[in-house]
């Protein structure tokens, strides 16, 4: 019988060191959050005579702009982690505790970097929704609700750009949530054809690449770096 289990201690499991992060950081762009200042409400209200649709709205944005940063962070830590156990090596042709291990988290970090891709994403349409006052619900706002509302041409142009880009990016992380992984080796059975002429196939164990992994992930970052910089040149930050 064939084992699936692998044991390991968790003391084999280690971060990248100083200078692995360092190596990977230099490779990663530098994202900047839009900016949008902290809100005193009450004083918006009472001193500056604000309407309360605009006060919320300011609030609303300043705290979109600093959960927008934080999911940033996470992103950047999922990649970092991920490039790091890639160069350390995951694959070999013999069988080796170290690669496996390198596998293990390279895999790992992977998925929670397409999660952190796609809800920095999302977190960016929550904050063209409420800037450009799309009327969207916050349960409402996707990347089609957000396209057919929007009428800055520079925007819609940034938007189409980024998901052209980022369509196999969405794929595999479709995979990871509903499908079985593209990452995985897929040994699953297949039926083709019907009647007589119906054939059972075994699994061929195919999959993405890790390399063809990585490439994409470096490409959905630089998609997605072009994307905020396209936007914070069409929203204006202004002082509360």
């Amino acid at each position: 019988m064939i084992s699936n289990h692998l044991a390991f201690n968790f003391s084999e499991l280690k971060y990248p060191s100083k200078g692995e992060v360092s190596a990977v950081s230099a490779t990663l762009p530098k994202f900047e959050k839009f900016g949008f200042p902290y809100v005193k409400e009450l004083e918006m209200i009472l001193e500056k005579g604000a309407s309360f649709e605009e006060v919320k709205k300011a609030g609303d944005l300043f705290w979109w702009d600093n959960y927008l940063s934080n999911k940033i962070g996470k992103l950047r830590i999922s990649f970092i982690i991920s490039m790091a156990n890639f160069e350390r090596g995951v694959l070999s042709d013999e069988f080796s505790m170290n690669v496996e291990i390198n596998r293990i988290l390279f895999e790992y970090y992977v998925e929670n970097f397409y999660y952190y891709f796609f809800s920095v994403r999302d977190t960016i349409l929550q904050v063209i929704n409420l800037y450009f006052e799309l009327g969207i619900s916050e349960e409402g706002v996707n990347f089609a609700s957000v396209l057919e509302l929007n009428s800055s041409v520079t925007v819609d142009a940034a938007l189409q750009k980024f998901k052209k880009k980022v369509k196999f990016a969405s794929n595999i992380r479709n995979s990871f949530t509903h499908r079985y992984p593209l990452t995985k080796k897929d040994f699953r059975s297949t039926i083709e054809g019907s009647g007589n002429d119906k054939r059972f196939l075994a699994g061929s164990g195919q999959s993405v690449a890790p390399a063809k992994i990585v490439d994409n992930m470096k490409s959905a970052v630089g998609a997605l770096h072009a994307l905020l910089t396209s936007l914070q040149s069409d929203i204006t930050i202004t002082g509360t």
